[in-house]
């Protein structure tokens, strides 16, 4: 008897962990922590499932925060693209918010930098 009991709380508790884990940011352009020679053109995130994208923004070292609009986003989707504008050399940061598709939300950050040009 006990042994059952243990079994059924071990398998309520593994039931239980949130399926929100398995959703995650698996690609990026620019990817996280990346050292670029000039600004992007694009920004790409790529979810591992549909999401739907909450919030979206870039901040510099400097604190600036620029949000991107997210207006057009209605329907949940698994990559998304934004245009962007010109960067200056500097790190940035992007701050992202998701709700998956069982209505748990997550966030995360990507990180990156433009590197000066240096003249030779």
């Amino acid at each position: 008897m006990r042994l059952t009991v243990k079994i059924l709380i071990f398998l309520s508790l593994t039931l239980a962990l949130p399926t929100h884990a398995h959703t995650r940011l698996s690609h990026s352009e620019p990817q996280a922590g990346q050292m670029l020679h000039e600004s992007p053109s694009h920004l790409r995130l790529h979810f591992s499932s549909p999401v739907y994208l909450f919030k979206l923004t870039i901040s510099d070292n400097k604190g600036m925060e620029t949000a991107i609009n997210l207006e057009q986003l209605s329907d949940a989707q698994a990559s998304f693209e934004f245009a962007m504008s010109q960067l200056t050399a500097g790190e940035y940061v992007v701050h992202w918010t998701i709700m998956g598709a069982d209505g748990h939300k997550m966030s995360g950050t990507l990180p990156f930098a433009i590197m000066n040009h240096a003249h030779h």
